[in-house]
Order: structure tokens, then C-alpha cells, then sequence
């Protein structure tokens, strides 16, 4: 029976992973009420559902990710966090979203890279500016 449960854990937590990665809310928010759902699960090369969500921009997952649990501040095989993904890829609302739920806005990844070289990398001037308001540093 324990084989089993675990099974099912396994298969609802890669189903959490898929939900966030293609942006199915309505999928990620059925999923979390079940008590099996580790909402920190990390998958391929350690990417968490909140990093998926943050990654791709899906706003409304990152919200509800964040009320259920996760781990803002979680970092990949790569070191890279939620708010690092988000600032690569310019996602301004989500940048604000992580950062007002805690998000350590001065985290480095392994190759020594912060939120903020990734955005100033990336020409994303608004987010830089932001970034730095709230005490980025490169």
C-alpha cells in the first residue's frame, strides 16, 4: 500500500510540474488541494513548479503557488531562483510579485550572475531600475 501511495504522490507531483511548465491554472489549482501535492517538488535539472511558472510568465500560478507554500527562494542545478528566471525573461509583475513575498533580490547563481545582470544582460531598463530600488546589486 505505501508503494502505492507513493506512486501516486509521484505521478500528482510530475502532474504539478506539467501544469505549471504549460500554464494550466485550473489544473495547478485542483492539484494543490490534494494532501499528496508537495508543492516544492523539484523535476528535470531541479526546476521547482514555482520556477516553471515564473519562467513562463504564468502570473496567476505564481500567485497561487506563493499562497500555498512554495519556496520563493528555491534554486536549480544551475542556482538559479524564480526571480533570477523571472528576470531573465522580463517578467516585470512576477519580478514584483516574488520580491514582495520575499524573494532575495541579491542572490547569486553558480556562475557568480544575480537578477539584476541577468535583466541589464537582457535590456530590460524598467526591471533594472526596479531591481536596484529595491537594493539589487550586481
Amino acid at each position: 500500500m505505501r508503494n502505492a501511495k507513493k506512486v501516486l504522490r509521484n505521478s500528482l507531483n510530475e502532474e504539478l510540474l506539467k501544469a505549471c511548465e504549460f500554464g494550466n491554472f485550473k489544473k495547478v489549482k485542483q492539484l494543490l488541494k490534494d494532501k499528496n501535492i508537495d508543492v516544492n517538488i523539484k523535476g528535470k535539472a531541479g526546476m521547482t513548479p514555482l520556477m516553471w511558472a515564473s519562467m513562463k510568465g504564468y502570473t496567476k500560478i505564481v500567485e497561487l503557488l506563493l499562497v500555498n507554500g512554495a519556496d520563493i527562494n528555491a534554486k536549480d542545478i544551475d542556482g538559479w531562483t524564480p526571480l533570477i528566471w523571472a528576470s531573465l525573461k522580463g517578467y516585470k509583475r512576477i519580478i514584483e510579485l516574488l520580491i514582495k513575498n520575499g524573494a532575495n533580490v541579491n542572490v547569486k547563481d553558480k556562475y557568480g550572475k544575480t537578477t539584476l545582470t541577468y535583466a541589464s544582460e537582457n535590456g530590460y531598463k524598467e526591471i533594472v531600475d526596479f531591481l536596484k530600488s529595491c537594493g539589487a546589486k550586481e
